[in-house]
């Protein structure tokens, strides 16, 4: 994806063409790899000097390009590729095309296409075999969730995930799920259970924690890491997730729960106090408050018998502050709400 540095463990001076490109050209080339738009990045080197330009069409530049963005997957090379799939015999799904820049500017606009938000509801294709055997379908994959996380699901269904699954479709899904959850936490309700409980998955538990604090209620109670979560990345920045997920805990729980619902108390007190200050002392109040004040002088000033009504933009702008202050009221009874459903379980808990 862009912005992630290259893996860089493909190239090697052995393998075929990189030993002729120019000295100057490769590091331009891992530059291009980090840019935020690497495939326009790397069309660009063409133009910079005659030389390079001459690689361009003989398409030396696209298959070192390739390499190091990724696009080759396990192959060393587009030859290798193509050699292995041929000597497999399985060409029904796919089969890629012989020339590197054509193979370049074809993952270049598939991956253009996952990342744009209007394109992405239309990506259903892209679970048939014609898309999951290319050896860039993670990179595809891994586009496609960050606007629509969701369609972890729809990979974990294709591939029939579980722990037993083959190494290389485990690794797949590893690292589509960890992309996924930073863009909707709760997504990680679509690893399968057992596979929650694995110490690979406790950075993808944590990224989602950290993205949607309800995505703790996905975390196994029996994994090691869950009770850090709660204590440590949950209750202080939502301290009702604790209630919403009450049911993970154990009689064993108790003293521990106690202690969580006690904390989570304190949290919500704090949060509760200041939203009702901020709701009573605030600017977006007394901004209001001015506008129409501005319109009673008005009509103390002689305008007894034709009241000047606020013009446009004095009334939009009073609609826009009384939504403002109306969402400063709903979040400050949601911080009541809060504490005293917080308060009621620590009552109930620690009463005999």
């Amino acid at each position: 994806m862009a912005g992630t540095a290259p893996d860089l463990s493909a190239l090697s001076l052995q393998e075929p063409r990189l030993t002729d490109l120019p000295k100057e050209l490769l590091p331009q080339l891992l530059i291009a790899a980090n840019d935020p738009y690497p495939c326009l990045a790397v069309e660009k080197l063409c133009l910079v000097r005659k030389e390079w330009a001459w690689m361009c069409r003989d398409g030396q530049i696209f298959e070192a390009a390739n390499k190091i963005l990724g696009y080759y997957g396990k192959y060393d090379s587009l030859k290798n590729m193509r050699a292995q799939l041929q000597q497999a015999g399985d060409l029904s799904a796919w089969f890629p095309p012989s020339d590197p820049k054509v193979y370049f500017e074809e993952v270049c606009r598939l991956l253009s296409q996952a990342s744009d938000p209007a394109f992405t509801p239309m990506v259903k294709p892209y679970l048939t075999r014609d898309f999951t055997t290319r050896p860039y379908f993670q990179l595809l994959a891994e586009r496609v969730v960050v606007h629509l996380p969701d369609w972890l699901e729809s990979l974990r269904e294709t591939f029939e995930i579980s722990e037993t699954s083959p190494e290389e479709e485990l690794a797949l899904f590893h690292a589509v799920a960890k992309v996924a959850v930073q863009s909707d936490g709760e997504t990680l309700r679509h690893v399968p259970f057992r596979m929650r409980l694995l110490r690979k998955y406790e950075k993808v538990a944590r990224l989602a924690v950290d993205e949607t604090p309800s995505a703790v209620v996905w975390v196994p109670r029996d994994a090691e890491w869950f009770l850090d979560l709660m204590k440590n990345h949950v209750i202080h920045r939502e301290p009702r997730v604790l209630l919403n997920a009450s049911n993970l805990f154990t009689q064993n729980d108790d003293d521990i729960y106690t202690r969580l619902v006690a904390e989570a108390r304190d949290y919500a007190r704090i949060y509760m106090t200041t939203a009702q200050w901020d709701f009573k002392n605030n600017a977006v109040r007394d901004e209001l408050e001015r506008i129409r004040s501005a319109q009673e002088q008005d009509m103390i000033n002689g305008v007894l018998y034709s009241f000047q009504e606020p013009n446009d933009e004095q009334r939009y702008r009073m609609l826009d502050l009384e939504d403002e202050l109306n969402d400063l009221e709903e979040y400050m009874l949601r911080t009541v709400e809060t504490y005293e459903a917080l308060d009621r379980e620590y009552r109930l808990l620690t009463t005999p």
